[in-house]
């Protein structure tokens, strides 16, 4: 998620993408924070990384132009192409590490 309305907390943010993008519904009190990112590609973004255990729906790609797939991996099984900052996100989440900084 990337994007945010004007007077959208975080979690609400969260919990809009989370349907636009996949077709699920959350709960913000559902969502625990579980690490936060500030990484430079193009532009500067600081990510904020959730964990989500409730929610209803089926997940499914809701965006195929920007999407190949939604599915769910085992943590110690991830796909060999996830993109670097979050590959780097996910390592760091295992750890407890709840902030870091990707190509600054």
């Amino acid at each position: 998620m990337r994007k945010s309305c004007e007077g959208e907390t975080i979690k609400h943010a969260m919990v809009r993408e989370a349907k636009e993008e996949i077709g699920i519904s959350i709960k913000p009190e559902d969502l625990q924070l579980v690490h936060i990112m500030q990484h430079k590609s193009q532009y500067h973004y600081i990510d904020f990384y959730f964990e989500c255990q409730l929610y209803q729906g089926v997940p499914s790609n809701c965006e195929p132009l920007k999407c190949g797939d939604v599915c769910f991996f085992p943590k110690d099984k991830l796909p060999c192409n996830l993109v670097g900052n979050v590959e780097q996100a996910l390592k760091l989440i295992k750890t407890g590490m709840n902030y870091s900084e990707y190509n600054i």
